[in-house]
């Protein structure tokens, strides 16, 4: 089912997308807590953090990409950091 084949109808209360939004953030943050304890358990402080530090570069390296992309297939410039 792609996204064409769902009808939005009606509104949801501030309230409620906030507080939905923040269980969101909160369990990702709790997710990423445990799997750097782990980490931290297993290959101890030094390792966990050249781990971390390897994975949050690449995460915003894809995110990065991703908006460039996108940002090509709507005709913006995406060359400088003013493009964004």
């Amino acid at each position: 089912m792609s996204k064409a084949d769902y009808k939005i109808e009606g509104t949801v209360p501030r309230e409620l997308l906030v507080s939905e939004v923040r269980k969101a953030a909160r369990q990702f943050a709790m997710q990423f807590f445990h799997f750097s304890k782990v980490l931290y358990d297993q290959f101890g402080l030094e390792k966990t953090k050249d781990i971390v530090r390897q994975t949050v570069f690449e995460l915003a390296v894809d995110r990065s990409d991703q908006l460039r992309e996108k940002a090509l297939a709507q005709g913006l410039k995406a060359d400088s950091v003013e493009d964004f």
